[in-house]
């Protein structure tokens, strides 16, 4: 028995410090180490996480994006991104970071089960389901500090579109 729970204990005890080093930042000389060790028992686990998740882009000085749908017609229409109405985008932080991290960061995954849901909000708002969606960012990045000195400007404005995702015909 006591055998049993000293294992027990020291599993979980494993595991608390195997979550808190991934907290550790990785340009660290110690995050670098450390996630060596710990980075294959997070990813079999299914327990990794990053702070990159919660990351809001500070160096964005400004941020907003918008739904392009290609029409049937040819034509382009630009719709409000958030679903499941087309909804204005706000200025809440998973919100923007959902877009950040799908369009063109680390979680582009995601995208194609986003386009489904623009697709089908598109149909259900005009009554014709586009041919294609994509996501359009306008961001503006803001430059370093001798930059802004030297030319008075604070950021770089930037617009970068997703790649289109086809939208297939809605299932009856």
């Amino acid at each position: 028995m006591r055998l049993g729970r000293g294992l027990f204990t020291t599993g979980i005890i494993a595991h608390a410090l195997a979550v808190a080093a991934s907290q550790v930042p990785q340009e660290s000389a110690l995050g670098a180490a450390v996630r060596g060790f710990v980075s294959p028992y997070l990813a079999v686990t299914g327990t990794w996480q990053s702070w990159d998740m919660f990351d809001a882009a500070p160096r964005y000085h400004g941020y907003s994006v918008e739904l392009i749908a290609l029409m049937p017609d040819g034509t382009t229409r630009a719709f409000p991104p958030l679903l499941p109405n087309l909804a204005a985008e706000t200025t809440q932080v998973r919100d923007r970071t959902f877009f950040i991290r799908t369009v063109g960061g680390s979680f582009q995954q995601y995208f194609a089960g986003y386009a489904h849901g623009a697709c089908d909000a598109v149909h259900r708002l005009k009554g014709v389901r586009p041919d294609s969606v994509r996501v359009r960012q306008y961001i503006e990045v803001l430059r370093s500090l001798e930059q802004v000195r030297a030319t008075g400007v604070i950021a770089d404005e930037r617009t970068t579109d997703s790649s289109a995702a086809t939208c297939l015909k809605a299932e009856p």
